[in-house]
C-alpha cells in the first residue's frame, strides 16, 4: 500500500505540473536589449552621435536618441529590411528632418555591432538637401539585465506555494494520522 504521506505529494506535483502544461511552451527570459553608441560624420562635415536601443531577440529597435547635424532624433518612425541591409528611419520632433540610419545586415537579430552603411542618410526638410554618411560605427555599450517573464514567475511562484503547502500539511499531520492517534 502507498504511504498517504506520498500520494498528497504525488497529488501537489500533479497539480502544479496542470499550469505549467496550459501555459506551453515558452521562452524562460524576456527579450535581451542592447544599448548601442552611434558615431559617424556626414559627407557635409557634421556629425552623428547617440543611442540606440536594439531588442537583439527580435531585431527591433525600441529607442533612439541620436544627434545629427543640430538635429535631435528620439522618434522612430520606421524599421524595414531592404536588400540586406536594416533601416531605422526617426524623425526630429519638430518634423525638419529625417534620418535614415542603416545597418548592413539584414535584420539586427543578435546583432553585436559594427559599422554603419554609408546609405546612412540625414534629410533637411527646411531646405531639401540630404548628406550621406562617410564613416560611421554602432558600439555596444551595455546590455539590460535579463529578467524572467512573468510567466516564469508565475510558476515559481506556485511552486513555492505547492512546496509550503506540502510542508504544512506534513508538519500539521493528515486527518487519517490524526484520527488514528485520537
Amino acid at each position: 500500500m502507498i504511504n498517504p504521506k506520498w500520494r498528497t505529494y504525488a497529488l501537489g506535483l500533479m497539480a502544479l505540473a496542470i499550469p505549467a502544461a496550459a501555459l506551453g511552451p515558452s521562452p524562460a527570459w524576456a527579450d535581451v536589449t542592447t544599448i548601442f553608441d552611434v558615431s559617424g560624420d556626414f559627407d557635409n562635415g557634421s556629425t552623428l552621435a547617440g543611442t540606440v536601443t536594439v531588442d537583439v531577440t527580435t531585431g527591433n529597435a525600441t529607442a533612439i536618441d541620436v544627434t545629427a547635424d543640430s538635429f535631435d532624433f528620439t522618434d522612430i518612425g520606421t524599421q524595414i529590411s531592404e536588400t540586406g541591409e536594416y533601416i531605422i528611419g526617426a524623425i526630429s520632433p519638430s518634423n525638419t528632418s529625417h534620418l535614415f540610419l542603416t545597418f548592413p545586415v539584414a535584420n539586427l537579430v543578435n546583432y553585436a555591432g559594427g559599422s554603419l552603411s554609408s546609405d546612412t542618410q540625414l534629410d533637411n526638410l527646411q531646405i531639401p538637401s540630404s548628406t550621406s554618411l562617410t564613416s560611421g560605427a554602432a558600439t555596444p555599450s551595455r546590455t539590460a539585465e535579463v529578467v524572467p517573464e512573468l510567466s516564469t514567475w508565475a510558476m515559481m511562484l506556485i511552486g513555492f506555494a505547492g512546496l509550503a503547502f506540502a510542508g504544512w500539511k506534513a508538519r500539521s499531520g493528515f486527518p487519517s494520522q490524526r484520527a488514528a492517534t485520537a
